[in-house]
């Protein structure tokens, strides 16, 4: 969980470089350096492409990390309703019980 963390803040740095990127080319744009305009758009693809395998790291973690919890869950009531008494299944009707589930 602290590696998602961590991946989302990564992402979420390369999203903010986006405007200080700008601001940068239109600066050298206005002082007519075409090397350097090139060199800071190769840095900004750079920048959202770090941005965006970050962001995919941190969804499949996240994603892992929810799944474990969920199957975790359905398994810990499964066994608590498997450890039930037979007056237990008798007082209730079936659909009562998947519905639980």
């Amino acid at each position: 969980m602290v590696l998602g963390v961590l991946f989302n803040f990564l992402s979420m740095i390369g999203e903010f470089l986006g405007p200080y990127f700008i601001g940068l080319v239109i600066d050298e744009i206005v002082a007519k350096n075409w090397a350097g305009v090139r060199l800071l758009v190769v840095y900004w693809m750079s920048a959202n492409a770090a941005a965006s395998i970050f962001a995919g790291i941190q969804k499949v973690i996240f994603t892992a990390t929810t799944e474990n919890i969920g199957r975790a869950l359905r398994r810990d009531v499964f066994k608590q309703i498997l450890s039930k008494d037979v007056t237990f299944f008798d007082q209730r009707r079936t659909g009562e019980l998947i519905s639980r589930l």
